[in-house]
C-alpha cells in the first residue's frame, strides 16, 4: 500500500504546486482534468485554504454556465470589484464548440503573464464593459484531454498549466485506506477499514474504478446510519445497490450515451424495486433526473 499511497501523493503534490504557482501570480490559470472522485476539487481547496485563500476565491460548481454567466462571474470578482480568484469546477464544457463565446472570454482572462492585469472587453445592445481580471483561474473537468479540438487544446497549453489527473484503482484505494487510519465522523479505524475492505471488493467484482466519493459521500453515512439503527437494510446491501448503479457512463458523455446509460439505470431500478418511492429516489440518485424522465424510460424498457 505504501507505494501505491507514495505515488498518489506525487500526483497530488503536483496539483498543489500547480495551484500554489497559480495563487501565488506565477501564472494565470491552471486546466485539471479526469475522473471523478480522484480528489481533484479537494486537493484544489483545501491548497488554497492552506494559502490562506479561503473566502477570497470564488467557487463555480456545475456545468451549464452560459457565455452571460461566465462574463458576469470575471466582471464579478475583477481588480475593481471583489479581485477574487475563480474556481470553476465540473465546467469543461466551456471548450467545446457550443460556447465559442465564453470559451474567448475565458482564453482573454488566461493571457499575458501571471499576476497582470488581464482585460475582456463587452460590447452588446444594452451594455459596454471592461472587465479587468488579475487574479488566477482554476478550471476542473471531468472531460479528457483527447475529447478537446486540438486548437481548443494549443490555445490552452499557450495559456495555462494543463494536468491530466488519471490516478490508478491501486493510488485510490490506497488514500482511502491512509484516511482510515483516523476516526471520520465518530467511526473508528477498525468500521473503516472494514468500509473500505467491502468497497475494494464491490469494485473488484463489478469491474468499477475505485471514488473517493464513494468513501467519504457514500459509505461512511450508509454505514453511519445503519450503525444508528436509521435504516431497514444492512449497510453493506444499500451500498452495493448504491454503487453498483453506476453503470459505465463515459466522461464528457454524448446525447446518445447519457440516454442509454438512463435507460440501463432505469430497467436496474425497475427491477431491484417495486414500489414507485424507492424507484424514484434511487433514480434522483443515480441521475439527477425527475419522475417524468423515470416514467418515460420505464415505458420504453416496457416495465409497469
Amino acid at each position: 500500500m505504501n507505494n501505491a499511497y507514495d505515488s498518489m501523493q506525487k500526483r497530488l503534490d503536483g496539483i498543489r504546486d500547480a495551484v500554489t504557482n497559480v495563487a501565488k501570480g506565477y501564472f494565470t490559470g491552471v486546466y485539471l482534468c479526469g475522473p471523478r472522485g480522484t480528489c481533484k476539487t479537494w486537493t484544489v481547496e483545501e491548497t488554497l485554504k492552506s494559502l490562506g485563500w479561503q473566502g477570497n476565491y470564488d467557487p463555480h460548481n456545475g456545468g451549464g454556465i452560459t457565455d452571460g454567466g461566465l462574463l458576469e462571474l470575471l466582471w464579478q470578482n475583477d481588480a475593481n470589484h471583489l479581485d477574487r480568484h475563480l474556481l470553476l469546477d465540473d465546467c469543461g464544457e466551456l471548450f467545446t464548440p457550443k460556447y465559442a463565446r465564453a470559451r474567448q472570454y475565458l482564453l482573454k482572462a488566461l493571457g499575458g503573464k501571471g499576476g497582470s492585469t488581464r482585460y475582456i472587453p463587452y460590447i452588446s445592445a444594452k451594455d459596454e464593459r471592461t472587465v479587468e481580471f488579475r487574479r488566477g483561474i482554476f478550471i476542473i473537468s471531468n472531460i479528457p484531454l483527447a475529447r478537446h479540438d486540438d486548437k481548443v487544446l494549443g490555445a490552452l497549453r499557450d495559456r495555462v498549466t494543463v494536468l491530466h489527473h488519471e490516478p490508478s484503482d491501486a493510488e485510490l484505494v490506497a488514500l482511502m485506506r491512509h484516511h482510515s487510519q483516523q476516526a471520520i465522523d465518530g467511526l473508528e479505524p477498525e468500521e473503516l477499514a472494514k468500509i473500505v475492505d467491502y468497497l475494494e471488493s464491490i469494485y473488484a467484482t463489478h469491474d468499477l474504478r475505485p471514488s473517493l466519493r464513494d468513501f467519504f459521500l457514500k459509505a461512511i453515512p450508509v454505514y453511519r446510519a445503519c450503525k444508528a439503527g436509521d435504516s431497514r437494510h444492512p449497510w453493506g446491501d444499500r451500498l452495493k445497490a448504491d454503487i453498483t448503479m453506476r453503470t459505465v457512463l463515459p466522461d464528457c458523455p454524448t446525447r446518445a450515451e447519457q440516454v442509454a446509460y438512463k435507460q440501463r439505470v432505469a430497467v436496474a431500478i425497475g427491477k431491484q424495486h417495486k414500489h414507485l418511492k424507492d424507484r424514484l429516489r434511487a433514480w434522483e440518485e443515480a441521475t439527477g433526473d425527475g419522475q417524468a424522465s423515470l416514467y418515460r424510460h420505464l415505458r420504453n424498457a416496457r416495465i409497469k
